[in-house]
């Protein structure tokens, strides 16, 4: 059974004439605030001192790895297939896939700051 943006809105508490208000509203904040666009850069600002580097993944995470993940994880494209079968309402649904998200980019950042940390030593971030 194929989920239709009408059922998942019902689902959600939100009927068809509310969904075109939240959309004009969501677009007016892009404009306002282009940061929540999509279009967030998660690269710090420059220092004179060249890229920052780091030996602890704990410290790069704490800094710059935490808010990318959660923006990440923020942002569902699919449902995996045991949370779509749960018999639970949409927005549990939509918790529990950004915390399956969430974890699946935590690992991800450790395996690729480790490998990274094993090859050259230090991790570098942007300059």
């Amino acid at each position: 059974m194929a989920l239709s943006r009408r059922d998942a809105l019902k689902a959600i508490g939100i009927g068809a004439p509310a969904a075109g208000f939240i959309a004009e509203k969501i677009k007016r904040d892009m404009v306002i605030n282009p940061g929540i666009s999509g279009d967030v850069s998660c690269q710090p600002e420059s220092t004179s001192d060249g890229p920052l580097k780091f030996t602890s993944f704990a410290d790069w995470f704490k800094r710059f790895g935490c808010d990318r993940a959660k923006y990440e994880a923020h942002q569902i494209s699919g449902f995996d297939g045991d949370i779509i079968d749960m018999h639970l309402h949409m927005v549990t649904k939509i918790r529990m896939q950004r915390a399956r998200n969430y974890a699946q980019i935590l690992e991800r950042q450790k395996r690729q700051f480790n490998n990274e940390l094993s090859t050259k030593g230090m991790f570098t971030w942007w300059a």
